[in-house]
């Protein structure tokens, strides 16, 4: 599993509409972001607003993945691809 972001570490993440605004600055397409704590309904509202795709990674749980899936997530990397796509048809 994943370890989750320290406190140090969030304090040091740029905010979503920071990210939204590096990638645009940096004529990017989109993010990849770890499904962890701050990726959020919300995280996903904003950044699918601003016209960027959103990946994530790594999403080995179908729970998880039917619920980022429902968010509007545009792709998920996984150790078990073909076993989450039976899973979340």
């Amino acid at each position: 599993a994943d370890l989750d972001y320290t406190w140090y570490t969030k304090l040091l993440s740029p905010s979503v509409e920071k990210l939204i605004q590096m990638c645009k600055h940096s004529n990017l397409e989109g993010l990849n972001v770890w499904a962890g704590n701050l990726l959020t309904k919300t995280f996903v509202y904003k950044v699918r607003n601003s016209n960027l795709l959103l990946y994530t990674w790594t999403v080995d749980d179908s729970e998880n993945a039917e619920t980022l899936q429902s968010w509007g997530i545009d792709g998920i990397t996984t150790n078990r691809a073909n076993w989450l796509k039976n899973k979340i048809r």
